[in-house]
């Protein structure tokens, strides 16, 4: 059965990935055989010259991008916000971005670079549906400001990791266990799950709590199977499968033993478990991988919503969502290369 840490990896690689890299209408962050970054379009010409240090993608017209220790804004042109003053900078996200100054401390700026929330959180997530996860200090609790500053929800969560407010429920976590709340801080759905991911399309994946135990026959606490609830916490679809991710264009990414399929609201399988691993959908295709159980290659490719390979498995490193008519791809080598719905590499980096 799938461990809580591969549930965090699939989270992890969803958030900076499609947050950081992918968030842009129209430009894409690259990366040449030196290591500098810069920007092309849809049709890979290099439009924003590759000279900075770091790059993340465009988001509401804005993108970091750094220079030695430092980070600022750019907009699609090219030209800066403010000078390089930041040391953490997140996608901007209803007009404003959590940002870590030269001290310790995260606070929230608008597009021309002023704090509108001053630094004076351990760390500070982007805002979604008018609220934002903050980590108080010292405390390192968790709560929920609006966009004063003020909070909405008090710091009283210690979760190991933040989730926003999607669909007016925020996953939360209370002695270890995860439960949702309304954006006025009231629990709607008690702790009770081993973990719990974001609602999408009217549904949440959450994870029961399961237990294993040791020749000594001492128990510790696991991850259980996984199952869909709607928005009161009730189970539409029932916790029947080993690993499970978030609904997105319909369907969803499960795991009966160690196969990955796709289900439909219904709970019904649409594509048959036979890969061993498996993102969302996005833009009608699915990033999905296999292992070579002789050399333990892992090659990846993107399926449409019939099952059907689009764009045949080729051996990457790592594959990622299509966004915008691109998808990344990272080779063997490192290599991060840009490709388009029909496989064809768009952009990659010229050797020296």
């Amino acid at each position: 059965m799938k461990r809580l840490f591969i549930v965090f990896i699939a989270l992890i690689c969803l958030f900076i990935f499609s947050s950081s890299l992918f968030a842009s209408n129209e430009l894409f962050p690259v990366q040449d055989a030196n290591g500098k970054w810069g920007y092309i379009n849809s049709t890979g010409k290099v439009v924003i010259g590759i000279t900075f240090d770091g790059a993340k993608g465009f988001s509401e017209g804005l993108a970091a991008v750094k220079r030695g220790n430092l980070w600022t804004y750019i907009d699609t042109t090219g030209k800066k916000i403010i000078d390089f003053a930041f040391r953490y900078p997140s996608n901007f996200s209803e007009g404003l971005a959590a940002v870590r100054g030269k001290d310790i401390y995260m606070g929230y700026i608008d597009r021309t670079g002023k704090y509108v929330i001053e630094p004076k959180y351990d760390f500070a997530y982007a805002f979604s549906e008018g609220l934002a996860a903050v980590r108080d200090w010292p405390k390192f609790k968790w709560g929920y400001i609006n966009k004063t500053g003020s909070y909405v929800v008090a710091p009283q969560f210690k979760m190991t990791s933040a989730r926003p407010f999607k669909e007016e429920r925020a996953a939360v976590q209370i002695d270890n266990k995860w439960g949702y709340i309304d954006p006025k801080g009231s629990i709607i759905v008690e702790p009770q799950f081993h973990e719990a991911l974001n609602f999408s399309e009217g549904l949440a994946m959450v994870q029961e709590v399961g237990y294993s135990y040791d020749q000594s026959g001492s128990a510790s606490v696991t991850g259980g199977n996984c199952g869909y609830i709607n928005k009161m916490g009730e189970y539409v679809i029932k916790p029947s499968f080993s690993f499970a991710l978030g609904f997105s264009e319909g369907l969803a990414a499960v795991e009966i033993g160690d196969e990955r399929g796709y289900i439909n609201k219904n709970g019904e399988m649409v594509i048959s478990p036979r890969f061993d691993g498996g993102l969302g959908f996005s833009e009608g295709l699915a990033v999905v991988y296999i292992t070579d159980m002789k050399t333990y290659e892992m090659y990846f490719g993107y399926i449409d919503k019939s099952g059907n390979y689009v764009v045949k498995p080729v051996n990457y490193f790592n594959a990622f969502d299509f966004s915008n008519g691109l998808a990344l791809v990272i080779t063997e080598d490192n290599q991060k290369m840009y490709i388009n719905n029909k496989g064809k590499i768009v952009w990659k980096p010229k050797k020296e």
